[in-house]
């Protein structure tokens, strides 16, 4: 559909809008060469449709870039609203599936929260993740009595005003082998094979594995708060950079500089 309204633009400077799309899909789906269209559930590629209205509507707002294809291999999403999926309080299943999804939660849902929206996603490394949007309420958290100043670093993560360092992990240095080993394997093999999908695949997992390290350092970083990490409240400020003789060593597209409460 992203063809269907960038070519009516092109060639007779005519805008498609949501309601086009979505009459040119129900077409589409009774052409012999789409039937495979009617496998998967009309919510999904509804919300597909309402998911390119809004990439045009921020486009052209200038609140964003010209909507992009998505590639094959790259990191896939699935929306499904309410009447879509089926939550009973212990098995998910999805619409036009006949089994439940094997899932291992993370964590506990609350009896009283409403599951609105469930989202099925995809990342390079070939591991699936479902996040589901609930409606709860959520009592705010009291005022923290002091302030802390956080810094980076250049020995350490952070430095705390009071003087308590912390230790980098220095997940990229860790996994730097690895990270040398695969891409010389990728690049020698041949385009279109399956031994390069295959090497793709295991760059793909050795990111995911420093992205995750660096995101488990980040949720364990203050030991002293014994909340869940989804209800801790932090100041950050985020920046695109960072340091010279940090770069590699953290995420570099998160700078930690906020307060935290005084012990």
């Amino acid at each position: 559909m992203l063809r269907l309204r960038s070519d009516a633009w092109l060639q007779r400077q005519d805008r498609v809008g949501y309601h086009a799309t979505s009459a040119a899909l129900t077409a589409l789906k009774k052409t012999p060469d789409h039937t495979w269209l009617n496998d998967v559930s009309s919510v999904r590629a509804q919300q597909a449709l309402r998911h390119l209205q809004t990439a045009f509507s921020n486009f052209f707002a200038r609140r964003a870039l010209y909507p992009s294809f998505k590639r094959k291999n790259g990191p896939q999403s699935a929306e499904y609203t309410t009447s879509a999926f089926r939550w009973d309080g212990k098995v998910l299943r999805l619409a036009k599936m006949n089994k439940a999804l094997n899932v291992r939660w993370s964590r506990a849902l609350l009896k009283a929260a409403k599951i609105t929206t469930a989202t099925a996603s995809k990342d390079a490394a070939g591991r699936y993740c479902v996040s589901l949007l609930c409606e709860d309420a959520v009592t705010p958290k009291p005022a923290a009595l002091g302030n802390v100043g956080i810094a980076r670093g250049l020995s350490h993560f952070a430095i705390l005003s009071t003087g308590e360092k912390v230790v980098s992990p220095k997940t990229f240095r860790k996994n730097e082998a690895r990270l040398a080993k695969w891409p010389r394997r990728l690049k020698n093999t041949k385009l279109g094979s399956k031994n390069r999908a295959k090497v793709k695949h295991a760059v793909a997992r050795v990111h995911a594995h420093i992205t995750d390290a660096r995101r488990n350092f980040l949720h364990k970083l203050d030991p002293s708060d014994q909340r869940k990490p989804s209800d801790r409240r932090r100041d950050a400020v985020r920046e695109h950079h960072a340091a010279p003789s940090q770069s590699g060593e953290v995420d570099q597209r998160c700078r930690l500089v906020g307060v935290r409460p005084a012990a």
